[in-house]
């Protein structure tokens, strides 16, 4: 409706014109050559339009067929580039569907068709990769490094192909050139963080770290955890080779940075107490069990002052437990106050929710075996200290090293910390999971009083009033078809001796026998066993 109302107004228009022009007057003449033409105005008229109609399609016409070639052009490479697109989506199925060489196939088609190389080249390296062939796409990914557009592009995959072969050394360049180009690429900060901390260089790391965080690459309350991490890796390196002023320096700050990081804060307390600052090693340590009590920074506390009384070492312990009452491990540490007190209903009433929770580990049962055996429950110790040998060990002890000082982590240990604390706030313990030896609180059995032995049950001696029968030996029936053996002839009876402090004393009649149907005494026999002893045997009828 809207397109014809126009197409109507301008026919009426044009309607209108025509019968203006034939209700006026007049004529015209054209002379050419003798001729004269002579005609109406408005047949006139209507012959110049037709002329001037017919010369536009004219002029149309040589254009169109001027332009010909271009417009066949034109539409080959629009075929073109619609085959093109569909070499493209094709190549991306089958790249999708872990179809490596159907892939490749179209990919090269495509990049032919639409001749863009670097799609090709893209793809062709996806297809490769996704098939196998790390060589090919690694030859792609460096020919991408000719075009500035695609340079990152080809060193993400000349570094993800080499983190994937364990050349760190090369991850870590071509991540470092992308990162250095483009800042805001986040898969440069992360490739070139992890090679930098798997290849255990802490400095680099924690410089990269810091861009990242400037970047927003990683969320601040991370990036702190990570760079605690870092320097406490870094202070462990630097006590190993003898910088114990730069150790201490860096540990600090990571006690700091993150106070819940018990290996920063034990390895801080412990160099500043070497050197002389036991409050502020005293200091660094209660921030930390407010934020997160470890075993570990109970033994720091104890190291504080180590030859103290047990009564004033039970009372720092109370007072430390009482920085974060509800924890877990406040309520071992007031335990074993009360252990150093000789308070052991005390300390069992602390320890006794925690069993009654779970089942004992083997640190807990350790500490029941001291609480029994100083009570004097010998049995009750033996019995935990069965149970401790058999008990699940604790995560956070198996942190203590029974031949030196906690938290003495590998280079490999402090990588996955990176990740583990920094990212997640959890500690990793990597000697739980060597299973590594670790302290033991249960008393050695060796200490532990011998069991009293059994007191043997007093022997019955024979009546030797009584008659005494020699029992022949019975007979055995013999089969039938077997002739019958002859009988030894019975051993004759040798008299007993008499007894060494009754030689002078003349040997007692011995009584008459039994008739022959009295069994004898309650229906026992008596079988000679040697010269002087006689083996008792019940014969039963």
């Amino acid at each position: 409706m809207r397109r014809l109302v126009p197409i109507l107004i301008i026919a009426a228009l044009a309607a209108a014109f025509a019968a203006w022009i034939a209700a006026s007057p007049g004529a015209a003449t054209l002379e050419f050559r003798g001729w004269v033409f002579e005609t109406t105005a408005g047949a006139a008229l209507f012959i110049l339009l037709t002329l001037g109609v017919l010369m536009a399609v004219l002029w149309r016409s040589i254009g169109w067929l001027m332009n010909l070639p271009e417009r066949l052009r034109d539409s080959a490479a629009r075929s073109r580039q619609t085959r093109g697109y569909d070499a493209l989506e094709k190549a991306l199925i089958a790249s999708a569907s872990g179809e490596g060489g159907e892939a490749r196939k179209q990919a090269q088609s495509a990049g032919r068709l639409l001749d863009r190389p670097a799609i090709s080249r893209i793809l062709t390296a996806r297809a490769a990769e996704a098939d196998g062939l790390i060589g090919e796409a690694e030859s792609q990914y460096r020919l991408l490094l000719e075009s500035p557009g695609t340079e990152v592009v080809g060193r993400r995959g000349l570094a993800a192909a080499a983190f994937e072969r364990g050349d760190l050394a090369s991850a870590s360049e071509h991540a470092r050139a992308a990162f250095e180009a483009r800042p805001a690429s986040r898969w440069a900060f992360e490739t070139l963080f992890e090679a930098q901390v798997r290849q255990a260089k802490w400095n680099d790391a924690a410089a990269t770290l810091k861009t990242g965080e400037a970047e927003a690459h990683v969320p601040p309350d991370n990036a702190q955890r990570r760079r605690a991490v870092l320097l406490t890796a870094q202070a462990r390196q630097a006590e190993t080779q003898g910088q114990m002023e730069r150790a201490g320096r860096l540990s600090e700050t990571a006690a700091r940075l993150s106070p819940g990081f018990a290996p920063a804060v034990a390895l801080a307390s412990r160099l500043l107490l070497e050197g002389g600052y036991p409050r502020k090693a005293s200091r660094l340590i209660e921030d930390s069990w407010r934020a997160a009590p470890h075993p570990a920074l109970a033994i720091a506390w104890r190291d504080l002052k180590p030859d103290e009384p047990n009564l004033d070492r039970a009372e720092r312990l109370e007072k430390l437990a009482a920085l974060n009452p509800d924890h877990r491990e406040s309520r071992i540490q007031r335990a074993e106050a009360a252990l150093l007190r000789d308070d052991m209903v005390k300390a069992r009433d602390e320890l006794k929710p925690l069993i009654d929770r779970d089942a004992p580990s083997a640190r807990l049962c350790g500490l029941m075996a001291q609480i029994e055996h100083k009570s004097g429950h010998i049995e009750e110790a033996r019995d935990w200290i069965d149970r401790a040998a058999s008990a699940p060990g604790e995560a956070d002890w198996s942190d203590l090293d029974p031949d030196g000082p906690a938290f003495d982590y590998r280079d490999e240990d402090w990588m996955r910390m990176v990740f583990s604390y920094g990212d997640a706030a959890k500690l990793i313990h990597p000697r739980h999971e060597r299973y590594e030896r670790e302290i033991q609180l249960a008393p050695p059995l060796a200490a532990l009083p011998a069991p009293e032995p059994e007191k043997p049950e007093p022997a019955v001696e024979p009546d030797y009033a009584s008659a005494a029968v020699i029992a022949p030996p019975e007979e055995t029936p013999e089969p039938e078809s077997e002739p019958e053996k002859p009988e030894p002839a019975p051993k004759p009876r040798k008299p007993r001796a008499a007894r060494p402090k009754d030689k002078d004393r003349a040997p007692e009649a011995s009584p008459p026998p039994p008739p022959p149907d009295d069994p004898g005494p309650e229906g026992e026999t008596y079988e000679e066993a040697g010269d002087d002893a006689l083996t008792r045997s019940r014969k039963f009828s």
